[in-house]
């Protein structure tokens, strides 16, 4: 596949995954959902890949999905076009959720909506001293997505997930990383190099032992992680055809 809004390099048997629409602040298309899915298998398969990094080109990590792009879809198309849309990203959701190898999650600037998601798919957690975390979904009336309600409560528990739905706007740093939501906070500077050494590092453990403590930790269970997912991606249907979603919409719309 010639991938036109992901970057993929590889060094020393580390692949590091770029989200390249720096422009767009990363926000995620239908193209960058299927360029990402098959990444994420491609680098399962590859047995030159030890681990992988992913992080975003410019100021933002990703902004969560493009609304201009997904509108259309949203707004005038059938329920099952709806469902397929959705399922684009959640594809990659599972891919990587159920990633062979260590991923390391480096993100920094804006982190919305479904990059949010994207940043808990990491074993190892980085973030730049500038990130901040907005969730979202609430605010639109919808819920998380793209695995955040399979995600989140693991790491940081259900009580603050249900926290950060309902009362918190954003999330800064110093919140997350207290909460286990961020593994380690670096400077902005220093960000991707940490990444990198952090990806070596768990790459240095043999693959048949890293594999053996990922089954002992059942950290995600693919039976488990689909029927979430599934039915995470129905309640989203059912909103994202809801007079509070769009009344919602408009807002937000109005306000840009």
């Amino acid at each position: 596949m010639d991938l036109e809004t992901v970057r993929v390099e590889r060094r020393d048997g580390i692949a590091i995954v770029s989200l390249a629409r720096p422009d767009e602040h990363n926000a995620l298309t239908p193209v960058m959902n299927s360029e990402l899915t098959f990444v994420a298998h491609s680098l399962a398969s590859d047995p030159s890949v030890g681990a992988a990094v992913l992080r975003g080109d410019g100021s933002d990590f990703s902004v969560g999905a493009d609304l201009n792009a997904c509108l259309p879809v949203i707004l005038d198309g059938t329920n099952d076009e709806r469902r397929s849309m959705l399922q684009q990203a959640y594809d990659w959701v599972f891919a990587f959720a159920s990633f062979p190898k260590p991923l390391v999650t480096a993100v920094r600037g804006i982190v919305a909506g479904s990059g949010v998601s994207m940043t808990a798919l990491g074993h190892f957690r980085l973030a730049a001293s500038d990130t901040i975390f907005y969730p979202a979904f609430t605010q639109l009336g919808l819920v998380g997505d793209c695995g955040f309600m399979h995600l989140l409560p693991p790491l940081i528990g259900t009580p603050r997930t249900r926290e950060l739905l309902s009362f918190r706007k954003s999330l800064d740093v110093d919140t997350a990383y207290a909460w286990g939501f961020v593994s380690s906070i670096v400077g902005a500077a220093d960000l991707d190099d940490s990444a990198i050494r952090a990806a070596r590092t768990a790459a240095s453990v043999p693959a048949a032992t890293w594999a053996a403590c990922e089954e002992l930790l059942a950290r995600a269970d693919p039976g488990t992680l689909q029927a979430d997912l599934e039915r995470e991606l129905t309640s989203q249907l059912v909103l994202l055809a809801s007079p509070q979603f769009a009344q919602r919409l408009n807002e937000l719309r109005d306000r840009r």
